[in-house]
């Protein structure tokens, strides 16, 4: 992985991440597992963020299937609390421009989230985004 990372037509990024979340999804692996593998053999923190936002975005009915239909915001919580914790994870020069680009898309998320049904897991997400927000409020 390490070695074609940042080569496309070897390293299909975005396939390779919807089929493993797909993965963790069907053997109950621990949400945070892909995210983690990823940054761990180098894809960078911005490119993986668009990678889930636009598998969020695409809508696959397959998370719904899988009754699982908040699992890629959870993916994305966890990657950008990655991020809060740890902001070196992002050149300094990035940094505030990831930062907005993060506020951006969790703003987005939570209007998303107050337009489903309030179950009890729709409120807990939508409780840790409100805290994400917060913190990346206060990095920027």
């Amino acid at each position: 992985g390490k070695i074609y990372a940042g080569t496309p037509r070897y390293f299909p990024l975005d396939f390779l991440v919807q089929y493993l979340e797909q993965q963790v999804c069907s053997l109950n692996w621990d949400v945070g597992y892909v995210t983690y593998t990823m940054q761990e053999i180098g894809v960078p923190l911005p490119r993986l963020l668009e990678v889930y936002d636009q598998l969020f975005k695409a809508r696959d009915p397959y998370w719904s299937k899988m009754k699982k239909p908040l699992h890629l915001l959870e993916c994305i919580h966890v990657l950008l609390s990655g991020y809060v914790q740890d902001p070196n994870k992002v050149a300094t020069f990035e940094r505030r421009r990831f930062t907005n680009i993060c506020l951006d898309a969790v703003s987005r998320y939570l209007v998303e989230l107050q337009s489903i049904s309030p179950t009890l897991a729709v409120q807990t997400i939508t409780g840790s985004f409100k805290s994400l927000q917060a913190k990346l409020e206060r990095l920027h």
